[in-house]
């Protein structure tokens, strides 16, 4: 994977969550390793999830 923007990646997560076909809620795990920026990488990627109607986001 190439260097990319910030908004890239996340538009690129979006994809990938928006093509997975199941009939319950979607659920997005991220791991790493402390103070790594997962609670912001989640933040930002429900913010563009949140803006695509077929993904939508809970809570």
């Amino acid at each position: 994977m190439g260097r990319g923007t910030r908004d890239e990646l996340l538009g690129r997560l979006a994809e990938a969550v928006g093509s997975v076909a199941v009939v319950h809620p979607k659920r997005v795990a991220i791991d790493g390793p402390p103070a790594a920026g997962k609670t912001t990488l989640a933040d930002e990627l429900a913010a563009v999830l949140a803006r695509v109607p077929e993904v939508g986001t809970v809570g």
